[in-house]
């Protein structure tokens, strides 16, 4: 096992998407609803993305030489 790992922000502080807002006009409750709605639709997409691969035909079984 190793140690603990180090984590860094996703956006600096000199990125020009970078916005500060300041405590007390950050409504946490809004802030959890879009964080659990993004989530949401991620999920929907990597399931549509694997019901497209279950729907794929193109793969065909691999027969190994010589066997017996």
């Amino acid at each position: 096992m190793s140690g603990p790992s180090i984590v860094f922000p996703s956006r600096g502080i000199y990125d020009k998407k970078f916005h500060y807002r300041n405590s007390a006009q950050t409504d946490i409750k809004k802030t959890f609803q879009r964080a659990k709605r993004q989530q949401a639709q991620a999920e929907r997409r990597a399931a549509r993305g694997q019901q497209s691969l279950e729907l794929d035909t193109n793969v065909l079984p691999l027969f190994a030489r010589g066997a017996k």
